[in-house]
């Protein structure tokens, strides 16, 4: 897929920022993800304007970098779509993937209404990727 190695999809706790396509312009939105089987998988409510966006124009882009040196990340265009029986599965994911525990406060207030969340599926059609490691590795603190 990129110049990265797959681990760093799997591992990256890292918001995916999702572009998306508004009537009024472009809108960034930043949503937690899960890379399995090529698919980037997030999950949002059902009635948010990411997942309404997302059915009237399923085209979007995405980035997945580092805030910290050395960068490294990817970018990419792909096609999204949504999926409300995955909705609560994968809410749950995400929940383990970045909170560790469904126990947690903020994951037991987002499953209160994971009845109305949905998967989203972005599929990548173009990706490209970068890891300024090398490049960076004089500057980097020792």
């Amino acid at each position: 897929m990129s110049q990265l190695p797959e681990n760093f999809l799997l591992t990256a706790a890292l918001p995916l920022r999702v572009a998306i396509t508004l009537p009024a312009g472009p809108l960034i939105v930043p949503l937690w993800f899960e890379y399995r089987d090529g698919i980037f998988w997030c999950a949002s409510q059902a009635d948010s304007v990411c997942v309404r966006a997302l059915q009237a124009e399923p085209g979007c882009a995405f980035d997945l970098s580092t805030n910290d040196m050395p960068y490294r990340g990817l970018r990419g265009r792909g096609v999204a779509t949504c999926h409300p029986e995955q909705g609560a599965a994968q809410l749950e994911r995400l929940l383990l993937r970045y909170l560790g525990s469904l126990d947690a406060p903020l994951a037991r207030r987002l499953r209160r209404k994971d009845a109305t969340e949905m998967a989203i599926a972005i599929t990548p059609h173009w990706v490209r990727g970068w890891d300024f490691t090398e490049r960076m590795r004089d500057s980097l603190p020792r």
